[in-house]
C-alpha cells in the first residue's frame, strides 16, 4: 500500500477511535478531533502497517458482527468467574492449555490472542507459529479456540 493511502487510512481510524471515545462531538472538538487524528498519523504511519485487504467492506461487515459475539462471551465469562469467586471453596482448576489455530494472518492471530486475553479467566500466554498457550483459570472440556477462530477467519483472511 502506498505511502498516502496509510496516511489517510491511520487518520481516518484514529479520528473514528476519537469519536467513539468523546461522543458527542461540538464543532471545536470535531476541529480538534481532526488535527489530533492527522498529528497522530503523521506520528504513526512509519510503525503501523497496514494491508489495504482490511478495507474490504464484507470484512468490515464480518468484524462488526464479531464484536457483539465477543461481547457475549465476555459478559458470560464474567458471569463465571464471578459464581467461582462467590463459591466459598474457590473451586478453580488452574492450567496452561496448547491448541492449534488454523488461522494463518498475522492479524486474525492477533485478534484471537486479544479475545481470549481480553475474556475473563483466560489469559494468552504465547504463541509458536500455528500452536497457542492459554491459561485458564477453570479447565473444560471444551475447545478455547473455536468459537473465536471461525468468526475471525472471515475478518482477517
Amino acid at each position: 500500500m502506498n505511502k498516502g493511502l496509510r496516511f489517510i487510512a491511520t487518520a481516518a481510524a484514529a479520528l473514528v477511535i476519537y469519536i467513539l471515545m468523546a461522543f458527542p462531538l461540538d464543532s471545536g472538538e470535531a476541529v480538534l478531533a481532526l488535527l489530533i487524528s492527522l498529528l497522530s498519523a503523521v506520528l504513526m504511519v512509519r510503525f503501523l502497517p497496514f494491508d489495504s485487504r482490511l478495507l474490504n467492506p464484507v470484512r468490515v461487515i464480518k468484524a462488526l458482527i464479531y464484536l457483539p459475539f465477543f461481547f457475549r462471551k465476555m459478559i458470560q465469562a464474567n458471569i463465571s468467574i464471578a459464581a467461582i469467586v462467590l463459591q466459598p471453596k474457590l473451586p478453580i482448576k488452574p492450567a496452561i492449555i496448547k491448541e492449534e489455530t488454523a488461522l494463518s494472518s498475522a492479524e486474525g492471530r492477533l485478534i484471537l490472542t486479544s479475545s481470549i486475553t481480553l475474556t475473563p479467566g483466560t489469559l494468552s500466554v504465547d504463541i509458536e507459529d500455528h500452536t497457542l498457550f492459554v491459561h485458564c483459570v477453570s479447565k473444560t472440556g471444551e475447545k478455547v479456540l473455536e468459537p473465536f477462530e471461525k468468526r475471525i477467519r472471515g475478518i482477517s483472511e
